[in-house]
């Protein structure tokens, strides 16, 4: 082979490795196309406001998976690699107001001993990523808390009563839920029964979200509802089984192989570009996607046949699915297939009455555990939930007595109690809603004062949506990133970790301050 094509090669087949990025000024038109590397996370939407200006400032939306430390890891990769890449150096954080940074703590100790500290305080769920970053990057970057303190107050209050009323409610909960499972075997409509008992042990934690995606995929499909009503479940069906045929081994041989197709049959000023794709993504200011895209454009536009590496094809194609996947839309969409399901297979008033009360169930039973997805306090908002489970507690009697079931008196002695306590575990929702107004005001404000052109806002993903709604009603353009997790989310970690912390920012420079002491 000709040495300068065994030259490309060799470039186009790099392993990344950290490398610094040039120092220039932030590129607005190319952050609003950035993209991420893979192991840290995803770029899910870029959008810009109806009325936006050519360059209007940007705010990129970090969605916050809190105490999680595998994600909070990446959300500081994210940090690091938005400072090295793009100079996004302002960091906006919920939890706090003003100046909650940690940089002055970059004087007490060196950085070995820093990074070691953060490692203790981030595994504990104490530290978060952004406050991680800051502790042991050398960038200068700016933590800045943009909450109205007397409503994050407000909200915290209400978690901590939420957090108090969890006990006794998940346990009437459980009585309901135990009666549904009870009633299952005695109904006579085998694919109902089976919907049913999918979605307890979904709700149970025993079935995972992709078995329980794949049951209703092929269940909505065989009961004949349009799968094109769901393209982000048909995008992660076929990411999963793609997923099963990948042989990492067979994948780099072919990749190989391929490269050397373009590289023998493509002209040097057309493969240039696939070129500085591998550069950026070996020194990390660059991503696989934009390498696949790159590599993508080259095979088709000499069409280079992917016939003989099927590795290479399914990876493409994955990758593909993967850009276009949401898993917010992924949650939505599991909702509307469990809705039309249900309305299909219940045949009868008997039928229909059980598939309501036990959706009405598995939302509530979501809003104990503190488990609420916007969609779902949308949902409760549209409802009247003033008497749900006074309502339903004579059909549940009946039922039970139907059946041959136990029977708790107690619960119609607390009917009323329970109801009144479901609304007030809402109000930590709404409180949460009701910070949302004043954090998009700050951002803006703080962007202005700044005169900075964009910054990043971390916020946990319950606020996103309407975060990014407000920020364009401010004339800002959002970018929208996801960290990748790797590890399940704790609720009872989640919990005792904000009963320590108490007002966030606050409380994490406090115990910092006392490490110097």
């Amino acid at each position: 082979m000709h040495k300068a094509n065994s030259f490309l090669i060799a470039g186009l087949l790099l392993i990344p490795s950290l490398a610094a990025a040039s120092a220039q000024g932030i590129d607005l038109q190319a952050l609003l196309h950035m993209t991420l590397p893979q192991e840290l996370g995803r770029v899910s939407e870029a959008a810009q406001p109806v009325a936006a200006s050519s360059s209007p400032k940007i705010v990129i939306l970090i969605e916050d998976a809190h105490v999680n430390a595998g994600a909070q890891r990446n959300l500081a990769g994210i940090i690091r690699y938005l400072a090295d890449a793009y100079q996004v150096r302002l960091i906006l954080v919920e939890g706090g107001d003003g100046d909650v940074g940690l940089s002055y703590m970059r004087e007490w100790m060196p950085e070995e001993m820093r990074r070691s500290m953060a490692e203790d305080y981030l595994a504990q769920g104490m530290l978060s990523g952004e406050e991680y970053a800051d502790l042991v990057s050398d960038q200068p970057l700016v933590l800045w808390g943009i909450e109205d303190r007397a409503l994050y107050e407000a909200n915290f209050q209400a978690f901590l009563e939420a957090n108090e009323l969890q006990p006794a409610l998940a346990k009437h909960l459980a009585f309901a839920r135990q009666l549904v499972k009870a009633l299952l075997p005695k109904l006579g409509n085998a694919p109902l029964r089976q919907y049913l008992s999918q979605r307890s042990a979904f709700a149970a934690g025993t079935l995972e979200l992709s078995g329980y995606v794949r049951f209703l995929g092929e269940l909505c499909l065989s009961l004949g509802i349009d799968g094109g009503l769901f393209p982000h479940t048909v995008r992660f069906l076929e990411i999963q089984q793609s997923e099963q045929t990948k042989d990492a081994q067979q994948l780099a041989l072919e990749q190989k192989q391929v490269i050397e197709q373009i590289v023998s049959q493509c002209p040097r000023e057309a493969v240039k570009p696939l070129i500085d794709a591998a550069k950026a993504l070996q020194a990390k200011t660059g991503s696989r996607q934009a390498y696949n895209q790159e590599l993508a454009r080259l095979i088709q536009a000499y069409s280079i046949s992917l016939e003989p590496f099927p590795q290479v094809k399914r990876y493409l194609r994955r990758e593909e699915l993967k850009e276009a996947f949401d898993a917010r839309q992924l949650l939505n969409e599991t909702r509307e297939m469990e809705k039309a399901a249900g309305a299909r297979l219940a045949a009868s008033e008997e039928e229909r009455a059980l598939v309501s009360f036990e959706r009405d169930l598995l939302l509530r039973e979501n809003l104990v555990g503190l488990k609420w997805q916007p969609a779902d306090y949308e949902e409760y908002s549209r409802e009247k939930n003033a008497g749900w489970f006074s309502h339903w507690l004579p059909w549940l009697k009946e039922r039970a007595a139907k059946a041959g079931l136990p029977w708790e008196a107690q619960q119609e002695s607390v009917a009323l109690q329970v109801d009144s306590d479901l609304n007030r575990m809402v109000r930590f929702y709404q409180a949460a809603r009701e910070r949302e107004s004043a954090m998009a005001l700050h951002v803006a404000d703080k962007l202005l004062r700044e005169k900075g052109a964009a910054a990043v806002l971390i916020v946990g993903g319950f606020h996103t949506e309407s975060l990014r709604a407000l920020l364009h009603e401010q004339g800002l353009a959002t970018i929208v990133v996801s960290p990748a997790v790797s590890e399940k989310n704790d609720p009872d970690r989640y919990a005792t970790v904000m009963r320590r912390k108490r007002f966030g920012k606050f409380k994490a420079q406090e115990t910092m301050a006392e490490v110097r002491e």
